[in-house]
């Protein structure tokens, strides 16, 4: 039996968090608090495709990279009491200036801990916020 199969799940997910760094010469970067821009807006362009986008697909981005150096040993605490599972819902109204559909967001937690999270583009345009922010609850309440 190996050793990692015994190790706690924080040092397995520390020790790829590690290897990923050394693989792509990141080990010693400047580490950044967020793994993107949080301005950031990313839209369609005429931009031809790379030639060869296999290291991209497999390194994705530096600034991941450099979010993972700074959160290496970040963690999420699960504090004991009864187990209840609940979310968190929102939705920018439009905010795709090319086709006008809302993004949503979505937070689960349990009890007290966030256990998952994820953020979608809605799939059909919303004439107004309140149905957005209603079609990102009906998307959580799905999730739960």
């Amino acid at each position: 039996m190996a050793d990692h199969e015994n190790a706690p799940p924080v040092y397995i997910v520390t020790k790829y968090t590690l290897d990923l760094l050394h693989k792509f010469l990141m080990f010693d970067c400047k580490p950044c608090k967020t793994s993107c821009s949080p301005n950031a807006y990313l839209v369609a362009n005429e931009s031809p495709p790379l030639p060869d986008s296999t290291l991209y697909r497999s390194m994705v981005a530096k600034r991941i990279l450099r979010y993972l150096q700074w959160s290496i040993h970040q963690g999420l605490t699960f504090t004991p009491g009864p187990l209840t599972l609940s979310a968190n819902s929102d939705a920018d109204w439009a905010r795709d200036s090319m086709d006008r559909k809302s993004i949503y967001e979505i937070l689960v937690f349990l009890s007290n801990s966030p256990v998952t999270s994820s953020a979608k583009k809605q799939p059909t345009v919303s004439h107004y916020s309140n149905e957005a922010k209603y079609r990102a609850l009906t998307s959580s309440v799905a999730k739960l």
